[in-house]
């Protein structure tokens, strides 16, 4: 953790319930005020709509972590994979600077407790998050 925020509890406990629980559709973390933890900024729920409510959800001009449980068909039929975005934007009106090297800094951080993540995409333009940008970016990932 070269930036030395941690990872709340809440946080962790809140991707469980997405990943095992299938409680939510998607979690977006943020850093702390005090930039000591990484907390859940929002979480929407099950089954939500891809445009409708997730993408406005998203900050325009501040950094966010997102996960995201991500459904799509292929020729073997419906597949879920677990998606995380470091999303760090790269617009004008982003705070500051060392915001975003916070964000980029302590990825780390919070990636290596997330476990069961199938893709991780790191996004700086709203165009790259919408849905056929990253069913592109599943279709060609072989891990995934």
């Amino acid at each position: 953790m070269a930036s030395g925020i941690t990872v709340s509890d809440e946080s962790l406990t809140t991707y469980k319930d997405l990943q095992l629980g299938k409680k939510h559709q998607y979690i977006i973390f943020k850093v702390s005020d005090d930039f000591k933890a990484i907390v859940v900024d929002k979480v929407g729920q099950k089954g939500c709509d891809y445009e409708k409510e997730f993408l406005p959800s998203i900050p325009d001009n501040e950094p966010r972590y997102i996960v995201y449980d991500f459904a799509y068909d292929t020729e073997e039929g419906r597949r879920n994979k677990i998606i995380f975005f470091l999303w760090n934007p790269d617009s004008d009106g982003v705070k500051s600077v060392r915001q975003k090297m916070i964000y980029s800094s302590s990825k780390k951080a919070i990636r290596d407790r997330l476990l069961g993540i199938s893709v991780d995409l790191q996004v700086s333009d709203k165009t790259d998050l919408i849905y056929e940008e990253v069913h592109k970016s599943i279709a060609g990932n072989p891990n995934a």
